[in-house]
Parts: C-alpha cells; structure tokens; sequence
C-alpha cells in the first residue's frame, strides 16, 4: 500500500483548491465593484432631475411662507440674536468656521459612503436607498411649502457665507428652506448606520448635523423651525425606507382576502442569483422611470394649480356681478372683484359691461376677468429643452341683475 507523506498530501491539497478559491474570490470582488459601481452611477442620474426639478418647486404657485412661525416661538429671529451677540465679536473667525462647516457638508457624505464601500460594500445599495429616497421627498416639501430664509425677509440678517463671494451666491431655488436638508441629510445617515448596528459613524454623524444646524441658523440660511422639521422629516424617511413594503402589502392583502384559500406555494423558489438579478433590473428600470414619474407628478400638480386659480377667479366675477347690481362705481366694483380673487388679479384686469346696451333697473351687469396662466414648472422643464413655455388663457364672467340706474361701465384705470 503506497503512503502520501503530510507534505506531499498538502502541496496536492492547495494545488486542487487554489484555482477554485481564487476564481470564487475574483467573482466575489467584480460583483461587489459591480454592485458599487451601479448605485454611485445611479446616485448620479437621480441627481440630474432632483436638481432641475428642486430648481422649479418654487414656481408652483403655493403661498410663500416666511419668519412668522419663528418669531411666534421666539419673540423675534434666533439668527439676528446670534449675530448681534456672537457674530459681530469675531466676525473674521465665525465667518471662516461657517464657511468651512457649510461647504463641509457638500464632502461629509461622500467621504461616508467612502467608508462603506471601504467596511460594508454589501450594504452600499441600502445606503443609497435612502439617500435617494430622502432627495425624492424633499422635492414635495419644498413645492408644498416654500419658506424664505432670513437673509431674504429680515434686511438686519449678514448672510454669513455669502461675504466671501462678494455677497451674491447663486440658488435656483432659494425658498428650499423647510426643512433643512444641510441636518436632514447627515441625521438619516446617522439613523441608517445606528440601523446597520454601526455606531461610531452614527455618533459622529449627529454631532456633525448639531454643528450645522447651529451654522445654518447663525449664518441666515435656515430658522431654528427648519432645523427641527429636518429633524422630523428624517425620522419620517428612515421609517418610510426601513418598513418592508413588500411583506406589508402581502399582510394587507391577506387580511382582505382571509375568505380566499391561499394557492399552494411551489417547493422551491427561485434561485438567490436569479432574485438578485430580478432586483438589478428592477433598479436600472427605476432609475430610468423615476425622473418621468417626477416630471409627471409635477405636470399634475401645475394643472391643479391652475384649476384652482380658474375657480377663484370664476368666484370672484360672481361676487364682482352681485356687487355691481348696488354699486355704480366701476373701479370700486373692480377693486373689490379683484380683493374676492385673493390677488390673482389685478382691477386694471376686470371689466364691467352692460350686455343689454342700457345700464337701468332690471338690465344686466357683466363682470369679466382677463387672466393668462403660465404653467410654471412645465415651462421650467420644457424650456430647458429648448421649447416654448406653456400658457392659458382664462375669461371667466359673471352676470347679475341691477338693483337700480347706475352710469356705464367699461374697463378699469
């Protein structure tokens, strides 16, 4: 009987398993530069539609929002306070410090991400899930609600990192200020990383959103009411990313469908290779699909707006044409027509006729509205393409019966 020496046995045993190791080490690597590789790249177009259409929120017509709710809590602004007490103290050391937290945060999440592909590049879809989950959400907010900063309401308040360029920067949306996404953004990584048990990344990260919420705060870009919104609004999107939608729809429907006898689920499901590439088309198909879902989302939110707008101003004539059957005065009755549009209009664009020639007792009055919509986030998005805004013209009028003899109508002055 021949005998293998121990030697001999170990040099055949790494000989036979060596090839096999290294090509599964190689197919391990290339999936995971592949799996970081595709969520950067999808990070990046993601960001191209955010930011056109963050350039555009606020031009959906919502009511701006400025210092009031502030001042209510405070009595007055925290920015002007911190400026007249810290600010002019040491002007040329703040203004450097805030420069330097501010333009930090442009680099805080990368150099995070870094640190994941680096420790965790498994996870690094997770990680970007809700990055981009996070930008999504705000676009809504921001065009629901459009709040001025306090360098843009207050005259009194330094916009501090401005000084250094010449005291003009350049924002496509400057009433993106609720909330805050500078304390938004690393307060949900920190979340996401407590979520991953990972703890010291998660402990710098709220240090580092406390340091620039008070930044934003004293140096005029954001209230103190941003800050706290941001700080709801990321605990909102870390629970929306991190609730299993899937398994909560099948328990959902299983409930609704309790009557129902469940089909007979097969033995075996698919391959882990085949789901994992299943989910890598669905992702690419989704970052395909997500700017015209945005643009479409938009598109409704203009026409609403402008549905509106047609309803006030159909509301208006009517009570312009039950103002005039008493009242003879044209540009009075065109004033207040005007003050029932909650100031879409203005009186030079009313006009009060009379159809049936004369203006006696029992004759009609017209009130008529000339009033041109311009769809402002379909325009924004349109024009970037190089075509030509969209608008509609709208003619609502109102009729009613005089009360008495008035003099003629006409066109307002």
């Amino acid at each position: 009987m021949t005998t293998v020496s121990s030697t001999t046995r170990k040099s055949l045993l790494s000989t036979l398993t060596f090839p096999r190791t290294r090509a599964l080490a190689t197919d391990l690597w290339q999936r995971r530069v592949f799996r970081v590789a595709f969520w950067y790249a999808l990070s990046l177009i993601v960001i191209a539609p955010y930011a056109l259409l963050r350039g555009v929120a606020d031009n959906a017509g919502m009511p701006v929002h400025g210092p009031e709710l502030e001042t209510a809590l405070f009595g007055g602004l925290p920015t002007l306070w911190l400026q007249e007490h810290a600010y002019s103290r040491a002007p040329a050391i703040l203004e450097a410090l805030a420069v330097v937290v501010h333009i930090s945060w442009f680099f805080v999440p990368l150099l995070v991400s870094g640190l994941v592909v680096i420790k965790s590049p498994d996870r690094i879809g997770s990680f970007f899930r809700w990055w981009i989950l996070l930008e999504a959400t705000a676009l809504i907010i921001f065009m629901l609600i459009p709040m001025q900063p306090p360098w843009m309401t207050e005259p009194e308040v330094v916009r501090v990192i401005a000084l250094r360029h010449g005291g003009e920067i350049f924002d496509p949306n400057p009433v993106a200020a609720m909330p805050s996404l500078h304390v938004a953004f690393p307060l949900l990584l920190a979340l996401w990383f407590y979520r991953e048990k990972w703890n010291a990344p998660g402990h710098f990260l709220v240090a580092y959103a406390a340091l620039i919420g008070i930044e934003v705060v004293f140096s005029g870009e954001h209230y103190v009411i941003d800050v706290l919104g941001a700080v709801i609004f990321a605990a909102a999107v870390s629970r929306i990313a991190s609730t299993d939608w899937i398994t909560l729809g099948r328990r959902v429907q299983t409930r609704m469908m309790t009557a129902v006898p469940e089909p007979r689920r097969p033995a075996a499901g698919p391959a882990p290779s085949s789901v994992r590439s299943q989910r890598a088309q669905t992702l690419i198909e989704f970052a395909f699909v997500l700017p015209i879902i945005l643009v479409f989302f938009f598109s409704l939110v203009d026409f609403g707006i402008a549905i509106d707008k047609r309803v006030a101003l159909q509301h208006a004539v009517r009570e312009g044409a039950r103002y005039a059957a008493v009242h003879e005065d044209v540009q009075d009755i065109c004033n207040y027509t005007a003050d029932q549009a909650q100031t879409i209009i203005d009186p030079d664009n009313v006009t009060v006729s009379y159809p049936d020639g004369t203006s006696s007792a029992g004759d009609r009055v017209n009130v008529q509205a000339d009033f041109t919509w311009d769809f402002p986030i379909m325009s924004e998005i349109l024009g970037a393409f190089g075509v030509s805004s969209l608008s509609i013209d709208m003619t609502p009028n109102g009729t009613s019966r005089l009360e008495k003899s008035v003099a003629g109508g006409g066109p307002c002055t």
